[in-house]
């Protein structure tokens, strides 16, 4: 019987517009882990108490809520240029990084603007405001 803190391996294929952005063959969730996606969280809860879902399979529509959320003004970052230790020439509009934020936590963004003085980078998932499809097979269970 699935009870929380179960592990899952899950096969999985997650889509946008019929198109696959990112596929796993054995990818383990642990069921009340909240660090994943609310949709998935919220799939893997709803198997608690149930019996026997090795080899289950399950289409899940995750509203961009429920999957990297709603893009936030407050991730698109204007940064001096100072503060970068990079070559001015590696770094143009649509170069992706990785940028430590205050709290320590790295950060990916993509930049949207080189002004004179400063980086516009945003902060945002790259798939936020987007629903997904993800098609999924439970493999195992521990």
């Amino acid at each position: 019987m699935v009870k929380n803190g179960d592990e899952i391996i899950i096969k999985y294929e997650l889509k946008v517009h019929n198109k696959i952005v990112e596929s796993d063959d054995e990818s383990l969730f642990t069921i009340g882990d909240q660090r994943q996606l609310k949709g998935v969280y919220n799939f893997l809860k709803s198997l608690i108490g149930k019996k026997d879902i090795k080899g289950l399979k399950k289409n899940l529509v995750l509203t961009s809520e429920e999957a990297y959320g709603n893009r936030k003004e407050n991730l698109i970052l204007n940064i001096p240029k100072d503060l970068f230790k990079l070559d001015e020439e590696d770094i143009q509009e649509g170069s992706k990084i990785a940028i430590t934020l205050q709290n320590g936590h790295e950060s990916p963004g993509v930049i949207v603007e080189v002004a004179d003085t400063h980086y516009t980078i945003d902060c945002n998932h790259p798939l936020c405001d987007t629903d997904l499809h993800m098609e999924l097979e439970i493999i195992d269970i521990h």
